[in-house]
């Protein structure tokens, strides 16, 4: 049996100044967000945990007890620590797969020997089922240029069906010291995958009397149509100061060369800080966002909090809408539904001792646990986890059940912000040694086409566990067209457990997901890897990574939160159209078709499955009929209309803005 680690002490901060936050009631579990300017271990050498001597490290390991696997686990690639797959949540361009090719990599760090400063891949062409493992592709000529956080996707020339004739662009940082700490270069290349030996590296490093240093990119990211991009932050030097500007790199493939060939653009950002970022594109190509979470002063109440901030590009990466940010407001009057009202009135008084206005609650969007997709129209759906915020700036409440997962997403181009919660948190940071904290490292996969995307995240649900060290693997599907759900095994609105009761169970460390999926018939598979830690008390041990090859959604999986079953979207003496307007603030209507007359019931639910109108049963002729009806009073956001007719029932979705 697997050991695995239950307690560790959570540093508990306690705020004692009331800026703009609500009073929290006494014992309510606080904790000061961490800065995003802290610097990152360069991990060269096995930590040394002074804290605990090795009775007291066993006497906290539990032995687990397995049931009956319910997921197929598959051995697969090993690094020299746990530090390959990223720190503070990292980077999430790490596990790529290519429903064309039915192939997938996982790009990592090597054991010591041969280096642990190279990369290597692992790699499946059969959809996951079989892998070559520990394929280098990169291998230090300098010590200077030891490699770290490797990011890592797949090529594929237009019209090719062969895995042998893709190749893998991967991005990388490396050691050079050059921007003041330990960091400051930068080391990317292409690797052949039918061929081993076609392999490129280049090596660039900081030059700060140019005016910036370079960092550690969370970004990475390629198009469908194979243009990679990278972006990071412009630091003063080693992460002591933002300067305003965030790199943008932009990768072309030249088939002569056979490598990406980039070029690098300033683009001006005022914000507090720029860390963390993550990138995305629409299916197409064309339009993209950078993401993270921070604060640029344009939010009221919320100085010293943090929430959405975007940058985007219209026009497939040649400019990035001029500069301007989009920043969301998560909380406030003006603030999101879907967010303001998720939490119950009982979860409120517990925590505030008495029911206050949910306009006068404020939510932090921390910089971690944050991902993005882009769905078929282009517009941007933001995975990341939400707290209440306590009642200083940068304090959050982490009582379990108070946080979660969200989308927080746009339905128009980023003119209105809607959200829905996807799972509630029971964990917020695992301590694995006294310099590596780790989250619940939120990502999401798609679909190719930008129609359904799956959301997964690490958490710890053991009773008497405060941390997040015992981690399972949650997962949730989301069908971006008519917002329809994935519920769990047991019929709950609520995400699955994708490792319980198999070897993966309270042992899932840093999980890390496609950010595509493989999909055969209407079968969604999503690729998902994670580390097996030999000792979950030193990072600084070697670890073995771990891809779950058979876990799945289907498309009768998708419902409707609080409404019975799938959307039905036509009928056979029904027909409904969608309504017009949509988005709607006012007067919106719908046109029904029959083939007879009959009797037909309209309804209206909001995104929960809360009916909030109905009209009773209305006698209807054959032929069209239309019925109006008014949004003006209703909040802003997703409602499902249905319309039914003897055992006939067509649901659609409605927005209101």
């Amino acid at each position: 049996m697997k050991k695995t680690l239950l307690f560790l002490s959570m540093l508990i901060a306690v705020s004692t100044f009331a800026q703009y936050g609500l009073k929290v009631q006494p014992g309510i579990r606080q904790s000061r967000i961490p800065s995003p300017e802290q610097q990152i271990s360069n991990d060269g050498v096995p930590i040394n945990n002074s804290l605990m001597d090795d009775a007291s490290r066993k006497a906290r390991l539990l032995k687990s007890t397995k049931g009956t696997d319910f997921i197929t686990i598959i051995p697969i690639g090993d690094a020299a620590n746990s530090y390959s797959y990223g720190y503070n949540n990292g980077a999430s361009t790490i596990v790529w797969a290519d429903n064309v090719l039915n192939t997938v990599v996982n790009t990592h760090r090597m054991t010591v020997p041969p280096n642990s400063g190279n990369l290597a891949i692992d790699i499946s062409m059969d959809g996951g089922l079989t892998w070559e493992v520990n394929r280098e592709i990169y291998s230090v000529q300098y010590e200077e240029y030891r490699a770290r956080y490797p990011q890592g996707a797949l090529y594929n020339p237009a019209g090719n069906t062969d895995p042998n004739n893709a190749y893998l662009p991967f991005f990388s940082c490396s050691l050079d010291g050059s921007n003041g700490g330990d960091w400051g270069s930068y080391t990317w290349g292409s690797a052949s995958i039918g061929d081993p030996t076609d392999t490129t590296v280049h090596y660039i490093t900081s030059n700060l009397a140019a005016g910036y240093a370079r960092g550690i990119p969370t970004a990475f990211e390629m198009t469908q149509q194979g243009v990679t991009y990278m972006a990071d932050a412009c630091l003063e030097s080693s992460y002591v100061s933002y300067l305003g500007n965030i790199m943008v790199w932009r990768g072309t493939w030249d088939e002569e060369t056979t490598d990406f060939v980039y070029e690098e653009q300033l683009v001006p950002v005022e914000c507090d800080y720029a860390r963390y970022l993550k990138m995305a594109f629409s299916p197409d190509g064309q339009i993209g966002y950078i993401y993270w979470n921070n604060e640029n002063f344009t939010v009221p109440n919320m100085d010293g909090r943090s929430y959405p901030l975007l940058l985007r590009t219209t026009d497939g990466g040649d400019n990035w809408d001029d500069q301007e940010i989009i920043s969301i407001e998560v909380s406030g009057s003006d603030g999101i539904e879907g967010i303001k009202n998720w939490l119950s009135d009982e979860k409120l008084i517990e925590i505030f001792g008495e029911l206050p206005d949910r306009d006068d609650i404020l939510y932090d969007v921390p910089y971690f646990n944050s991902d993005i997709t882009i769905d078929q129209w282009g517009n941007p759906h933001l995975v990341c986890s939400v707290f209440l915020s306590a009642e200083d700036p940068g304090f959050i409440i982490i009582e379990p059940e108070t946080f979660g997962v969200f989308d927080i997403f746009s339905p128009d181009g980023g003119e209105t912000w809607l959200a829905h919660h996807l799972g509630t948190l029971h964990t917020y940071e695992g301590v694995f040694e006294t310099d590596y904290n780790e989250y619940n490292r939120v990502q999401v996969a798609s679909t190719m086409d930008g129609t359904k995307m799956f959301v997964t995240w690490n958490d710890t649900q053991l009773p008497g566990i405060e941390e997040n060290t015992s981690p399972d693997i949650f997962a949730r599907g989301v069908d971006m067209v008519n917002y329809m759900l994935t519920q769990n095994a047991a019929g709950e609105d609520a995400p699955d457990n994708v490792t319980e009761f198999s070897d993966a169970m309270w042992q899932a460390y840093f999980q890390v997901t496609a950010r595509y999926v493989l999909e055969d018939n209407g079968v969604y598979t999503i690729p998902i890897t994670y580390e097996d830690m030999e000792d979950p008390f030193d990072p600084g041990q070697p670890v073995h990574y771990r891809y779950i090859s058979d876990f799945s959604y289907s498309d009768d999986a998708f419902v409707i939160p609080g409404i019975n079953g799938p959307a039905q979207l036509t009928g056979e003496k029904l027909k409904v159209s969608q309504n017009y307007p949509n988005p709607a603030n006012g007067l919106t209507q719908v046109e029904i078709c029959l083939n007879q007359a009959a009797s037909v019931n309209f309804e209206i639910f909001d995104i929960i499955g809360n009916k909030i109108y109905e009209t009773g049963t209305l006698t209807c002729q054959s032929g069209i009929q239309i019925i109006s009806f008014d949004v003006a009073s209703y909040p802003k956001g997703v409602y499902f209309y249905k319309i039914s007719s003897g055992n006939e029932v067509v649901t659609k979705k409605m927005i209101v803005e």
